[in-house]
């Protein structure tokens, strides 16, 4: 609720909250949502329909607030603490907290999103928030009844991390993010004209998400280099991350910027829908993922994907994609070649997609629900 733009976690967080809210009666469980006050040093909670009224966008975050504070140790033995956020930066120290809680006879849930800056820290900031993601990790292992988990791929990663550690495993349970998201109808009024016109001038490839090392943006632009002369055009939609200003100057001065090479930052759902919906493919060179929502949204809009051969990518793709070393630039090109001169193979590809079925947010609800009821 503190951030002012929705990705990622944020929509995870969004959409699991929504429905374990909407659906609770239902439920041995009630949910109360809380989120520290570092000023009280105590956990404010939440109103659940004021909640879901700032989710509408109808209230500001402290409009949501309930006439009640909770101190850590008011949390009642026979609840569960779920951690769902992005909470490795927030007090008070997990450590500290879980210790405390287990102890008194609360048991503990996580949603562990994955634990990339730990088995791949090549690909990650070395600032108070990579340092903090650690001891996180390490206090939910120590100390979590159950941990959810997107992919089998991130299990497996915490599996092996519990066995270093020399932790008993806790229960796990997997949770596939949802990806029923409206669709917007490519005449939208809301799709920015500047990219509409872009975007009608020719085919072309598609990358949608964070400019950073890890998702190695800079092999597409090395493959769209080997691709001149093709008549293809080549469209970058996200905002820069950690260590993306080298990529973006790099991009910025390439001789085709501007004329066959373009770079949208901080556009809206409706136009990336748009951009998803043109594209002739929609193209995810990443290093290292916990899930890969790009290559899901690709799928859902019936646009053929080219995906990194990694085992995470073929758990959320499998059959559907095509796939390339993402470290062979020249590997990409030549599916995009392929695509480019077998008319007939690709339409069958993008026929083939009709039959993708996406995980939906009721299921991802469900997987929450099903994991709670299991540690009750």
């Amino acid at each position: 609720m503190s951030v002012p733009f929705v990705s990622g976690i944020q929509r995870v967080v969004r959409e699991g909250t929504k429905w374990l809210i909407q659906h609770q009666d239902d439920q041995k469980w009630k949910i109360r949502l809380i989120r520290w006050n570092r000023e009280k040093k105590a956990y404010q909670l939440l109103d659940n329909e004021r909640y879901l009224l700032w989710l509408e966008g109808k209230l500001a975050p402290e409009e949501c607030n309930a006439d009640q504070m909770l101190l850590p140790q008011q949390i009642n033995a026979g609840s569960i603490f779920f951690d769902i956020d992005s909470v490795w930066m927030n007090d008070p120290n997990r450590g500290y907290l879980l210790s405390m809680l287990s102890h008194r006879g609360v048991k503990i849930a996580a949603l562990i999103h994955d634990i990339i800056p730990i088995t791949h820290p090549q690909y990650a900031h070395i600032d108070e928030n990579y340092l903090a993601l650690p001891k996180y990790v390490d206090a939910e292992l120590a100390y979590a009844n159950l941990i959810f988990t997107t992919t089998n791929y991130v299990r497996d990663e915490i599996y092996k991390l519990l066995k270093k550690l020399h932790y008993a495993a806790p229960k796990f349970a997997l949770a596939p993010l949802g990806a029923d998201f409206k669709k917007c109808k490519k005449s939208d009024p809301n799709i920015d004209s500047e990219v509409k016109q872009i975007a009608r001038s020719g085919r072309f490839l598609l990358s949608v998400g964070t400019i950073e090392t890890r998702k190695n943006q800079r092999l597409l632009l090395d493959a769209y280099d080997d691709l001149q002369g093709q008549g293809i055009n080549l469209i970058f939609a996200g905002r820069i991350g950690w260590e993306g200003q080298e990529f973006t100057e790099r991009l910025k001065t390439h001789p085709k910027y501007g004329k066959n090479i373009f770079f949208f930052e901080g556009k809206n759902d409706e136009t990336i829908s748009y951009l998803y919906q043109t594209a002739f493919f929609s193209v995810f060179p990443t290093f290292m993922e916990g899930y890969g929502m790009p290559a899901v949204e690709s799928l859902i809009y019936g646009t053929p994907v080219l995906l990194s051969d990694i085992p995470v990518m073929h758990e959320v793709a499998g059959g559907f994609a095509d796939y390339f070393n993402p470290s062979d630039p020249k590997q990409l090109a030549n599916l995009v070649l392929n695509g480019l001169n077998n008319q007939e193979k690709y339409f069958q590809k993008k026929r083939e997609l009709a039959y993708y079925q996406p995980q939906t947010w009721k299921q991802f609800g469900e997987s929450l629900a099903e994991g709670i009821c299991g540690i009750i």
